[in-house]
């Protein structure tokens, strides 16, 4: 018999008792009765007084359901609220960001009236600090384009995972998220997008690395140590390999940017692509998503095309020679 719970919302937490109040109250801010989605929240070690608040909101609401494990990362925290979902459809939140109020009742209406596989709103970012809350009013024109194609703005079918078995990659400690979507998306048949409203809410932390608060050294190094791991993966792992490589692409794509664009300071990066073959690379079109959207302009993909092309050896002189007479 299907579930009469409509959404699963999978939280994990990790040290995030300074944010986490805010994100576990924008999902009660709600009009959907709380018997139609659950709250799963996965303590991950936290060692700050995150635990102790989501045993306080499990207390009051009887749709939330809290675990807790010893540090294990991530991945294997929103594989545990995997595990446990019930619900038609889940949706990944951070604890450090928040869902618009009331948005749930949108989507629940739009879902019941229309039958996808992926329901993507629009996100928003605010940087740490600003006064920006669940209420906030922010027009859908000033959505954040980077934010947009993060797993977090997905409201996804949770048969489509469970069709194929999917989880999160443990061995991987950075852009797991786009390792799971990118194996994902063609199993996604009907992929909608809600467009009338601000959804998510993102915040930009410094310091964090996956938020660009960090120097360009620690950056290339990441994404160096990245693309290591996603080759060794996707030669080992034929059943994943679109995943895989579709990561590896941009890890590659976004080192030889930045190595292109300043190629003296980073001579010492290029020679480390180099040795552990990671430059140049082949792109294999059959395992990456499209990588041009519809309203992009002639210019515009004509730049994206050439930073695409960067982890090849003509494209990347290509890139040199555009950025030392200042077109990019």
């Amino acid at each position: 018999m299907e579930s009469s719970v409509l959404l699963s919302i999978i939280v994990p937490v990790y040290n995030a008792a300074r944010y986490l109040r805010d994100c576990l109250d924008s999902i009660y801010a709600q009009r959907l009765p709380e018997e139609n989605y659950e709250l799963i929240c996965i303590n991950d070690g936290s060692s700050d007084s995150s635990a102790d608040i989501l045993d306080e909101y499990a207390a009051c609401h009887k749709n939330i359901r809290v675990f807790h494990q010893k540090n294990a990362g991530v991945s294997a925290a929103r594989n545990v609220g995997l595990e446990h979902a019930a619900g038609k459809y889940v949706w990944f939140v951070d604890s450090d960001d928040f869902i618009a109020a009331g948005i749930l009742d949108d989507i629940a209406l739009y879902l019941q009236d229309n039958d996808c596989d992926q329901l993507a709103v629009l996100p928003a970012q605010f940087n740490d600090g600003e006064p920006v809350s669940c209420f906030s009013e922010i027009s859908a024109d000033n959505y954040s384009e980077k934010v947009r194609d993060y797993l977090i703005t997905r409201v996804l079918r949770n048969q489509c995972i469970r069709r194929i078995g999917l989880r999160f990659d443990t061995r991987i400690t950075y852009q797991e998220d786009n390792v799971f979507y990118t194996t994902l998306f063609p199993h996604l048949k009907k992929k909608d997008l809600f467009t009338e409203r601000i959804g998510y809410f993102y915040r930009i932390r410094q310091g964090s690395l996956s938020r660009g608060g960090t120097a360009n050294d620690r950056i290339l190094a990441s994404y160096i140590a990245g693309a290591e791991d996603m080759k060794k993966l996707y030669e080992a792992d034929g059943s994943n390999y679109n995943g895989y490589a579709y990561v590896l692409y941009m890890f590659m794509t976004t080192v030889m940017q930045m190595i292109a664009a300043d190629p003296e300071s980073y001579k010492d990066y290029y020679s480390q692509v180099k040795q552990k073959r990671l430059f140049p690379l082949k792109l294999d079109k059959r395992y990456t998503v499209n990588y041009f959207k519809s309203g992009d302009r002639f210019f515009r993909k004509i730049k994206k095309q050439i930073r695409s092309l960067s982890y090849t050896r003509a494209g990347y002189f290509l890139l040199s020679v555009l950025h030392k007479i200042h077109v990019f």
